[in-house]
């Protein structure tokens, strides 16, 4: 990986990584948990595609009928796409996680945190049960992609960097984000996942981030 930027291989990706994509001239960034096995759990507003035109590709459709009985289900829009319709043709991101300080100053928010990851198969267990049960109402700047893949790799609500008038705004709804992590937690029993290596198994299966924003 990039030091500097980032940027990724495919075939470098661990499941459980918090990976993101930079949309529209850098202006904002897609993240999700890379979950193996090229599928990625991610979480948009209701109304929205991961990739144009709308149509869902054949594997995201057979992620969708595996994981959730229906290929066309998203709950709460937190959904599962295959790597390359989360991509949308941009380049693959890993964000860092246990950086110092100084490094989380210099580079472009929500890149990297100081934050400890939790171990991958807790991660696994987060984004699988919120696949389930959601992740509560998406807002742009108070509960978003970013929110979720922090949340899912270290169980926390308020993602860094954001500067005071989110941190002030998040607080206000950390509540019931933090009760909608706790639901989601307990939720996972009832799906299979192999930690292991590649994630569930399925037929056919493939600049910017130094700018303080």
């Amino acid at each position: 990986m990039g030091l500097l930027t980032h940027t990724t291989k495919r075939e470098d990706l661990k499941p459980a990584d918090h990976i993101y994509s930079w949309r529209k001239l850098k202006s904002y960034a897609h993240h999700g948990i890379y979950m193996g096995n090229d599928m990625v759990i991610h979480f948009i507003p209701q109304g929205k595609h991961e990739s144009p035109p709308t149509q869902i590709c054949k594997k995201c459709c057979d992620y969708r009928k595996t994981m959730l009985g229906d290929p066309k289900k998203a709950v709460d829009k937190v959904s599962i796409s295959c790597l390359g319709c989360f991509l949308i043709g941009g380049k693959l991101k890993r964000a860092v996680y246990s950086v110092s300080e100084f490094e989380a100053a210099v580079k472009r928010s929500m890149t990297c945190f100081t934050a400890t990851a939790d171990p991958p198969e807790k991660v696994l267990e987060r984004a699988t049960s919120l696949l389930q049960t959601g992740f509560g109402r998406y807002n742009l700047l108070l509960n978003n992609c970013e929110d979720f893949a922090f949340y899912c790799r270290t169980g926390n609500n308020c993602p860094q960097g954001r500067g005071n008038k989110l941190s002030i705004a998040s607080s206000i709804v950390a509540g019931g984000i933090c009760t909608v992590g706790k639901a989601a937690d307990g939720a996972y029993n009832n799906l299979r996942v192999d930690f292991k290596g590649k994630g569930p198994k399925f037929e056919g299966d493939e600049d910017g981030d130094n700018q303080r924003v």
